[in-house]
């Protein structure tokens, strides 16, 4: 819904508070797409060193643990040697399943001395590459993002004309009305996909916050107005939104302090006609009837007046509006009736609009008994058909019904309301009434905190105020507002419909309306689609609570992601401890054991395990290299020395020889000052 034409959405990227986790938690840095997999890459790399980090702990202590003096066998040594080298699981696993295939018959218990360590090599595996693939999730919280609010501005719909040069209809009434069509149609087809239970998010119904906003619906409500009046007295419709949350439901990011709750109640009924209506002529003459719902109508002697259903009329619907506003418990100039006692009851709290329905020449193929359809007139048709084997005519009739009504009313009440979710709901909320004065009787819920809580209120109020007001509906949609015009035939029929059809449409107008406001948040916070459109009339926020409000909208956004500056902070803080540990512990614990004297056999295999010193060994056990720093990682020979190649004379028992040439028995006589004697008569018994 976000990329249909409106201008651009500026992002806020970097550092911001995201109120729905908190002040702490909620900490929040947003990076374009291509920056957070970048992010993420990384973090998933940092997340595979620290694995290797821990792996090299576990292998320290536990070869401390196994350490001991005396005699071993091989199984043990190579194990220890597996321990001091494996620089990760992957390796440590792989030569501890080949180390316990090679001794499983020849060490005693094998298995159960290799078990230990391969399960701590698996579990370093496995959990490692789960962490490493669900890492991004601790700190990666979704596309939630912060609009920019730059360019925060609102369309002036009220607007006095008599100090302006311009022609109000070019100036004014031009752009503010393609602008409120956009916005509509843009909520319908936004409804109509996304307020379904099969709504997806590649419907981009996973642009707001929220992807819907809640309604409940009584079908079995009382009459709105005076008995009278209504078609049935239990059997009305009452749609309330509940309490919707600026932050939770609108997207408004803010601390609680700075919340407040809305709520739109409409209360609607078919409306009777009898004693209501009387027949007249059009303006070009032809037979009409009159509609009256006022004691002193405001216009002529009629509340609205239709032509009569003409067979050659267009087959569809038309829907017309007349509505009543009152403020400061007055109608005001945009009303175009003025209610009757039993349609007001003398109330001033809510609008008063009426919709009258006309089906025209549409026919229904079965009778429809919706109290505002009302399709029980019968109408014989009959059609001719040919039967051209026989080439005879047959003449086929059936029934269809129309419209009793020329136009047919519904009668609804139009209720808003405002809160102060930090106060009781007893004492916190505004009364229900009309969205021009909500926002006066919210002074004392909000404590007149003109500048702060208030102001909020008030720029929310100009938001969702005349661009998306309810009536507006179908007068931008027509009978596209209608659900029952989906099942409408190509000769012009209307299929079958249920008998509270007129509840399923005002619940849709309802949705689109609310649909509406979530989409008029983003555009007032972005600015207008065509801001050189209407350059007179835009308005900028003014108090600084409302410049807060323009740059605290949130949206969703596929181009960007959000990143939780604390699990940021958490995986990078124990993965350097991990890391710091991990390249300080054998230091440490060499320094600390050479300055107490303690487990010292531990440390010299610890290190004497490492490849380079088991190289060392081998090439000093044949007489190879003067060498240094014997108990280090790295020793070393003497300046210029060389050593010996590999001699493979015999490919299945290769050994370190001083030149390959040599025979055995002449390495031997070199070996006789530095080699043992139980290893001179291991080489020769070989031999």
């Amino acid at each position: 819904m976000g990329s249909n034409g409106e201008a651009p959405v500026q992002i806020q990227t970097g550092l911001w508070i995201n109120w729905s986790r908190g002040p702490v938690y909620g900490a929040t840095i947003t990076l374009t797409r291509s920056d957070a997999n970048t992010l993420i890459a990384f973090i998933a790399f940092f997340v595979a060193w620290v694995g290797t980090c821990i792996w090299r702990i576990i292998c320290f202590a536990l070869h401390y643990a196994l350490s001991s003096k005396g005699e071993q066998d091989g199984l043990h040594r190579q194990q220890q040697a597996i321990l001091r080298n494996a620089s990760e699981p992957e390796a440590g696993l792989r030569l501890i399943a080949m180390v316990f295939w090679a001794w499983r018959r020849r060490a005693r218990n094998a298995f159960w001395r290799l078990l230990l360590p391969f399960l701590i090599a698996l579990a370093c595996v496995v959990i490692g590459t789960l962490a490493s693939v669900f890492s991004s999730r601790i700190t990666d919280i979704g596309s939630e993002v912060l609009i920019g609010g730059d360019n925060c501005t609102a369309i002036g719909t009220y607007v006095d004309f008599a100090d302006k040069e311009s022609d109000p209809y070019e100036a004014y009434l031009v752009p503010v009305s393609m602008q409120r069509s956009f916005q509509i149609e843009t909520a319908a087809n936004y409804a109509l996909q996304c307020y379904s239970d099969n709504g997806t998010t590649e419907l981009g119904c996973d642009y707001f916050v929220q992807r819907r906003l809640p309604i409940k619906m009584d079908m079995n409500a009382g009459c709105p107005f005076n008995s009278s009046l209504c078609k049935s007295q239990d059997q009305n419709l009452i749609l309330d939104t509940g309490y919707l949350d600026s932050h939770v439901h609108f997207g408004i990011n803010s601390a609680p302090k700075d919340r407040f709750l809305y709520r739109r109640v409409l209360h609607c009924a078919p409306l009777v006609t009898e004693g209501h209506r009387f027949a007249t002529r059009d303006q070009y003459g032809n037979p009409a009837t009159a509609y009256v719902y006022e004691d002193q109508p405001m216009r002529s002697n009629y509340t609205f007046v239709w032509g009569n259903t003409s067979t050659y009329s267009h087959p569809d619907y038309n829907i017309h509006v007349v509505p009543a506003f009152y403020e400061n418990g007055r109608l005001n100039r945009l009303s175009l009736m003025n209610p009757s006692l039993e349609l007001s009851q003398g109330r001033n709290d809510s609008e008063i609009l009426l919709f009258f329905l006309s089906s025209n020449a549409l026919d229904f193929n079965t009778k429809t008994e919706d109290p505002w359809y009302n399709a029980v007139r019968a109408r014989n048709v009959s059609t001719f058909l040919t039967d051209s084997s026989t080439n005879t005519t047959v003449v086929q009739n059936y029934t269809l019904y129309q419209q009793s009504e020329p136009a047919s009313p519904l009668g609804c009440r139009l209720q808003d309301q405002y809160c102060n979710p930090n106060k009781p709901l007893d004492v916190g909320c505004s009364p229900l009434g009309t969205i021009f004065d909500p926002i006066m009787r919210a002074m004392k819920p909000f404590d007149e905190d003109v500048e702060g809580l208030l102001a909020r209120v008030g720029w929310f109020t100009y938001v969702i105020g005349d661009m998306v007001a309810f009536h507006h509906v179908p007068n931008v949609l027509g009978s596209h507002a209608l659900l029952s015009r989906r099942r409408i035939t190509s000769d012009g029929v209307q299929g079958n419909l249920p008998n509270n059809q007129w509840m399923l449409d005002m619940q849709y107008w309802l949705q689109i309306n609310l649909a509406s406001m979530q989409e008029a948040a983003i555009i007032i916070a972005t600015g207008p689609s065509s801001p050189g459109q209407a350059p007179l009339f835009t308005v900028k926020p003014k108090r600084a609570a409302e410049r807060a409000m323009c740059r605290s909208q949130k949206i969703n956004s596929k181009d960007h992601a959000s990143f939780s500056l604390v699990g940021i902070v958490i995986v990078f803080s124990a993965g350097l401890l991990f890391v710091v540990i991990s390249y300080s512990l054998d230091p440490l614990m060499a320094c600390l054991q050479r300055r107490r004297g303690v487990a010292e056999y531990r440390r010299l295999e610890w290190s004497t395990n490492g490849f380079l010193q088991l190289q060392r060994l081998g090439y000093e056990t044949v007489g190879q290299g003067t060498w240094s720093n014997a108990d280090g990682d790295v020793p070393v020979t003497k300046r210029g020395e060389v050593l010996a190649q590999l001699d493979t004379r015999d490919p299945r028992f290769p050994r370190v020889g001083r030149f390959a040439e040599e025979s055995v028995q002449d390495q031997i006589s070199l070996l006789t000052d530095k080699a043992s004697s139980g290893y001179r008569d291991r080489i020769i018994e070989h031999k």
